[in-house]
């Protein structure tokens, strides 16, 4: 497993998913990928759940959940590849 997800988990306070992670060969890079549903699957507990999506929609959901491109400038054009668009 790799240590960020180790070191993600263990900073958020929840550690004790470290294995369940390392079980499903969850990695840093796969975050991004992951949906609310994947997420449930992991973190069953619904307050462990909220930490870990808050970080989650923080650092890989658009603000814009469309598909537009307003507001799109090749300044951000590197931090918008990263988000996701996230639907809740």
């Amino acid at each position: 497993m790799s240590q960020e997800i180790a070191d993600l988990l263990k900073n958020l306070g929840l550690e004790k998913y470290i294995v369940i992670f390392e079980n499903h060969q969850v990695t840093i890079d796969l975050l991004k990928y992951m949906t609310e549903d994947n997420i449930k699957d992991l973190i069953p507990l619904i307050g462990h759940r909220v930490i870990f999506l808050n970080y989650w929609r923080n650092k890989y959901c658009s603000s814009n959940a469309s598909n537009s491109s307003e507001g799109w400038s090749k300044d951000n054009e590197s931090e918008m590849s990263e988000k996701v668009i996230c639907f809740f």
